[in-house]
């Protein structure tokens, strides 16, 4: 006791520096979860679709100015060059100065990988089919422009080339020279199935009389 403090004898405290210390409320607050693929994309032709994370939230915890500002992400997922839906297990990054209410430290992530869809305004060739003996001579323009809608990758391959666009007479009764709207009908190879021609209206032929 008394030795200790001759000890020490011309020693003498100073008043201390005030320490802030901040008091908060916990509060809690439910979180989406972001699936983080940064500037990744899919292979040329391919578009990102549907991403669905299993869970979709998590609850947090701490204090309500923190929590307004965090945002929970998945660790880095690289779509570069995919083609194809795929599913991933992924960690999660946590914000600094919240915590998860529970023990839950990755996510299924589903992601949807789908061809990307165009539209092209092509100029193709038309048919005009006719009966046999048809009494009337047609006159008609030898292309028409269409409006194509499909896969890009389908759009511009050379096989686009190879869709005509058919007007059939067969089956209907001409009797009279004038200009007869008929449906269009679109044929292409097998190869482009899923193409789609979404403004094809009908397009008016003119029947006249054969010149004797």
């Amino acid at each position: 006791g008394n030795k200790a403090l001759s000890a020490l004898s011309g020693v003498y405290l100073e008043a201390m520096p005030a320490v802030k210390i901040s008091l908060f409320r916990l509060a809690t607050q439910a979180k989406k979860i972001e699936a983080n693929f940064l500037e990744s994309k899919p292979a040329d032709g391919f578009v990102l679709g549907k991403v669905t994370l299993a869970p979709a939230e998590i609850q947090l915890e701490g204090s309500q100015k923190a929590l307004e500002m965090a945002v929970v992400k998945t660790k880095f997922i690289d779509l570069s060059n995919r083609t194809d839906s795929f599913s991933i297990q992924s960690e999660l990054i946590f914000p600094q100065h919240v915590k998860a209410k529970s023990k839950l430290q990755a996510v299924q992530v589903n992601i949807e990988i789908k061809p990307e869809n165009i539209v092209k305004l092509l100029e193709l060739k038309l048919v005009v089919e006719l009966p046999d003996k048809f009494a009337f001579k047609v006159e008609h323009p030898e292309t028409v422009k269409v409006k194509v809608s499909g896969a890009k990758k389908l759009l511009e391959s050379p096989e686009i080339r190879k869709i005509i666009i058919v007007v059939d007479f067969k089956g209907l009764k001409i009797d009279a020279p004038g200009l007869y709207p008929l449906n269009p009908q679109p044929k292409m190879p097998p190869s482009l199935t899923g193409i789609s021609f979404p403004d094809l209206s009908k397009i008016n032929i003119s029947v006249k009389k054969k010149e004797k």
